[in-house]
């Protein structure tokens, strides 16, 4: 099924890598206007170098703790396309600590960008979606919101939060029009979870253990997430409202 979202407004974090370069990218096939948000401003180069990206993408290189930069960035957005259709929190962060060596710094910088950062974008959104009484939000979570694994706790925390607020704000928004959903991805091949595998004494094992804990026997790849995403952003799923889509390989069934 190919899904159409001509000339759309799209504001997603995360354009950098991994699953929110493949959503970006994929919007802009669907026909978006997309503004895509990195801390990494070279996340623009990849995708001039593998999108024929034209004048639908605009690249903002911000660092998601930063207030004020949020609050800039949706001014700068509505006053360049006069709305916002769709907001995709795709950011993350994710640090291996146990409990122990989960320090105050590394807790605040994992809820900063996971959990606040998209809370307050929601905060600055809403608005002007409730002005239109249409508007889409995806937040992404993960399947370890919903299963543990030890050195995450703060990665799950922060997840898990994702999943309450998206719930709540289901319930708050969708008198107004506004559609808000939460995906949860399972182990995808992206240069976070590679980082993640470094950490180990034996990252190749790391790798065969997680491997061995999904039952289709692979990792997820980013374009197999963006479909399911940008799916949730479309007219296809106009019936879903507080919705936690687990996009996993099945490990959480086991």
């Amino acid at each position: 099924m190919k899904i159409t979202l001509d000339d759309q407004v799209l504001l997603i974090t995360g354009v950098g890598s991994g699953i929110g370069q493949a959503l970006a990218r994929q919007a802009l096939e669907s026909g978006m206007r997309v503004h895509g948000v990195d801390l990494n401003a070279e996340a623009l180069e990849t995708l001039q170098t593998e999108t024929e990206i034209g004048p639908r993408f605009t690249f903002h290189a911000l660092d998601l703790r930063d207030n004020a930069g949020l609050e800039a960035l949706v001014a700068s957005v509505i006053d360049q396309e006069g709305r916002i259709d769709a907001l995709a929190n795709v950011a993350g962060v994710s640090y291996i600590a146990s409990l122990e060596e989960t320090s105050s710094e590394l807790l605040d910088a994992t809820l900063a960008v996971n959990l606040i950062a998209p809370f307050r974008l929601c905060q600055l959104v809403a608005p002007h979606m409730k002005k239109r009484r249409k508007g889409r939000i995806l937040n992404l979570a993960s399947e370890l919101a919903i299963v543990g694994q030890p050195g995450l706790a703060a990665y799950s925390a922060s997840k898990g939060a994702v999943l309450g607020f998206t719930r709540a704000l289901a319930a708050e928004l969708a008198p107004h029009g506004i559609q808000i959903n939460a995906l949860c991805p399972g182990p995808v091949e992206t240069p976070m979870l590679k980082a993640e595998f470094a950490t180990e004494k034996d990252p190749d094992a790391a790798r065969i253990a997680a491997l061995a804990s999904i039952p289709m026997g692979r990792l997820g790849q980013p374009d197999e997430v963006a479909k399911v995403a940008l799916f949730m952003l479309s007219d296809a799923a106009s019936f879903m409202q507080g919705s936690s889509v687990v996009v996993d390989g099945g490990k959480t069934i086991v």
